[in-house]
């Protein structure tokens, strides 16, 4: 190869790695700026997590009222309940020990 031709080339390589050092560093900057923008994120998502929770906490009522609506039934059919001594003292044992789980909950 003639030594013209190998400095053209020489030239030529040189500049190609310019322009992909350059394009790296724009790729490199391009990372840093999404690398900001998520962290900026993560103090919006603040209301969409406690949004979430706000719901979570009304499912989490809906379904204690309900336990409470079925307790309250299941207290009524044992007061009309009319069995013998030992099993209305099971049931009254069970009532209160479901009585207590439910007020642990609220």
């Amino acid at each position: 190869m003639e030594i013209p031709v190998a400095q053209a080339l020489e030239k030529e390589i040189d500049a190609e790695r310019q322009a992909v050092a350059s394009i790296l560093e724009d790729a490199f900057d391009v990372q840093d700026a999404i690398a900001n923008v998520h962290k900026e994120m993560d103090d919006c998502q603040i209301p969409v997590n406690i949004k979430m929770r706000a719901n979570q906490i009304d499912q989490l009522r809906e379904k204690l009222d309900n336990l409470n609506t079925e307790f309250s039934e299941l207290k009524q059919a044992d007061a009309n309940y009319e069995g013998t001594t030992d099993s209305e003292r099971e049931i009254k044992a069970l009532i209160e020990k479901i009585d207590r789980k439910l007020t642990q909950l609220v």
